[in-house]
This record gives C-alpha cells, sequence and structure tokens, in this order.
C-alpha cells in the first residue's frame, strides 16, 4: 500500500462507518480523517481505533502536488508509516468482517450487513 492508497483506505472506511450511521459527510471533509472520525457517535466500537491514524491526513494532498517551487516534500521514513501499516491492515479486516465483505472476493459482491457496529 502506498502513503496515498493508506489514507484512502482509511477515508473508506470511515465513510463506510458514517454511511451505516446515517451520517453523511460534507464533501468539504472528504480527507479530513479527523473530522470524518468526529463524526462518527461514540457508541461506533470503530471510532476510537481510528485515532492513531488520523495523522494520515497529510498524506491525502501533501504528496499529490508539488510544491510552488515545483518539488515534491521529502518521503517520511518507513518507521513513521509502519505502526499505521499494521493498525490499518487489522482495522480493514474487522470493519470488512463488520459489514460481511469478502475481500478477496469481487468488488461487485455486496457486503452481507449495513448495521452500524454497537
Amino acid at each position: 500500500m502506498t502513503r496515498i492508497t493508506r489514507q484512502q483506505a482509511a477515508e473508506k472506511n470511515l465513510l463506510a462507518l458514517l454511511t451505516s450511521e446515517g451520517i453523511r459527510a460534507e464533501r468539504r471533509h472528504s480527507h479530513r480523517l479527523d473530522v470524518l472520525r468526529d463524526l462518527l457517535p461514540d457508541a461506533n466500537t470503530f471510532k476510537t481505533r481510528f485515532s492513531p491514524l488520523t495523522y494520515l491526513t497529510v498524506y491525502a494532498t501533501t504528496y499529490r502536488y508539488p510544491k510552488d517551487a515545483g518539488r515534491l516534500p521529502a518521503r517520511p521514513d518507513k518507521s513513521e508509516l509502519s505502526p499505521a501499516i499494521e493498525a490499518l491492515t487489522v482495522l480493514l479486516g474487522a470493519v470488512a468482517a463488520h459489514f460481511g465483505v469478502d475481500l478477496a472476493e469481487s468488488d461487485r459482491v455486496p457486503a452481507t450487513s449495513s448495521a452500524a457496529p454497537r
């Protein structure tokens, strides 16, 4: 997973959780993991698990677009991202299991549940 897809995985998982709660996130919050997490009700069992990952918000746009001088920011050290990779892997599996999604299946196979986690 690249830095961008790590951030996107967290973002898409949060959006799925918000959808299950009947909460619509505004487009202006689309890359803000902290804001999306905060929109989840406290009763949502995944809310606190996203807290250590909100720093990934910076990767949503920082490394996609060059600075004014035309250069990209320096890459972070892998040791900074390793804990996020591990946490996201576990979290993605847990969210997928909650919604009944087989990650090895086609993306055309629907989830078996849309219930909010409690």
